[in-house]
């Protein structure tokens, strides 16, 4: 019996043993199937952190930090996409009026920023985290702070000329107009071909006063890309500052048709047909401009405008999708509004006949600039009468100053004064360059 027994327990213990001999292979191929889907599902995340669009890059760059215990190149490289794509979103955001969400956007890319700051060690990294910090300050208007980021990441890596547009961008908005115009000559120089350098010092210098050197950047930034409409639309702008009304009328109405949502540069066209007395197509694209993104300066000016040349300007303004009317359509300047019934024929005492007055000519540049006066809108209770060539637009820069000693003080006072405030409470340029790393 005894020896029955101790026959058991060796026959339970090779057992025992022949199960853990196969277990442990089942249990190790079980850990290994494990870790390769993580490292799949991580791979896969990675994939999604490095992707183009913003919201995919967030949420897949957010998945990969949520796993805790991470190498650094990973964590490095996670933090780096979710503060570019969080960077892309503000940029995004903000050119569709969305302020709050902007502000957002570029706080968490801060936060982001802030931590690869900390866990920079080369000077290639350096320079990365510093640049990312810079233009989320650069978003959020806090100047002073964004030099100092850009300035660190300029020091590790010199030849960072996206790096040196947007600090050249952030001079120019303090007002530090010297060393503006030295990084935009060398980003212009190191990035030869690219119309975005150029149209950045011809922004700069149209603002400054100096119309005639802008312009001459517009032409280098519109032969190198000749369907932007951003490019055409401040050629024409700054045509116009020069009394050129045709080609400025050409650069506006070539922008319009390359981007029929652009605001701005509605507005400007609808300002040069007022200038040239042609008010019933300036109403048109007002109108236009009117039903623009509430945010934009463009849609509250033509707003303004539009209410004071039509006394029918209460009415909704249809959308941008709305096919408008064409001009000849429109009523004529001495048509009473539709909105105002006709008086009946017999009413007594009619008033006597106006006379027809003579087909209106456009007048010339030279015989309607000079004045800069702008129009009064009629009283209500009287038919309108054909207005005189209205003119809003503001007069030359450079027109007062001789060619040889172009300056900044040939622009109005109050203009040069707030050109030169420290901080300019509407910047000229309002966010860094849009671009993923």
């Amino acid at each position: 019996m005894i020896r029955g027994r101790a026959r058991e327990r060796r026959r339970g213990t090779r057992v025992a043993a022949c199960i853990a001999a196969v277990a442990a292979p089942l249990a190790f191929a079980t850990e290994i199937g494990a870790a390769t889907l993580a490292e799949k599902q991580m791979a896969a995340e990675m994939e999604e952190c490095r992707a183009s669009d913003p919201e995919t890059a967030t949420r897949g760059c957010t998945a990969v930090l949520d796993r805790g215990t991470l190498p650094d190149h990973v964590r490095w490289q996670a933090l780096e996409f979710r503060a570019a794509a969080f960077l892309a979103d503000a940029s995004r955001a903000r050119a569709q009026g969305r302020s709050d969400e902007s502000e957002a956007a570029y706080a968490h890319a801060l936060v982001d920023a802030e931590q690869l700051v900390r866990l920079a060690g080369r000077p290639e990294r350096r320079a990365v985290a510093r640049d990312l910090q810079g233009r989320a300050l650069f978003g959020l208007r806090r100047w002073g702070e964004a030099i100092i980021a850009f300035d660190e990441a300029l020091a590790a890596d010199p030849a960072a000329s996206e790096t040196r547009a947007d600090r050249a961008r952030v001079l120019a908005n303090v007002g530090d107009d010297e060393r503006a115009r030295a990084d935009f000559d060398a980003v212009i120089a190191a990035r030869r071909g690219q119309p975005t350098p150029l149209l950045d010092r011809g922004r700069f210098l149209f603002d400054r006063g100096r119309i005639r050197d802008a312009l001459a950047d517009f032409d280098h930034a519109v032969a190198y890309a000749p369907n932007s409409a951003v490019a055409l639309y401040w050629r024409g702008r700054a045509r116009s500052r020069l009394d050129d009304l045709d080609g400025a009328a050409a650069d506006l109405d070539a922008a319009v048709y390359r981007d029929r949502t652009f605001t701005a540069a509605l507005f400007e066209r609808a300002l040069l047909y007022e200038h040239t007395a042609q008010v019933d197509r300036a109403l048109l694209l007002y109108r236009r401009a009117a039903a623009g993104p509430a945010s934009d300066r463009a849609t509250e000016q033509a707003r303004r405008r539009l209410a004071a040349l039509d006394p029918t300007a209460g009415a909704p303004i249809p959308p941008l999708s709305v096919p408008m009317p064409a001009p000849a359509v429109l009523l004529p300047a001495s048509a009473p509004p539709a909105s105002q019934p006709t008086p009946p024929a017999a009413q007594p005492d009619p008033p006597p006949a106006q006379p027809v007055a003579p087909a209106a000519v456009a007048p010339t540049p030279s015989a309607v600039v000079p004045e800069r006066t702008t129009p009064t809108p009629p009283a209500a209770d009287t038919p309108a009468t054909p207005r005189p060539a209205p003119t809003t637009l503001p007069a030359p820069a450079d027109a007062a100053t001789p060619k040889s000693a172009p300056s900044v003080s040939a622009a109005p006072a109050d203009a040069a004064t707030s050109r030169r405030r420290p901080i300019l409470a509407d910047p000229l340029f309002d966010a860094p360059l849009a671009r993923r790393n």
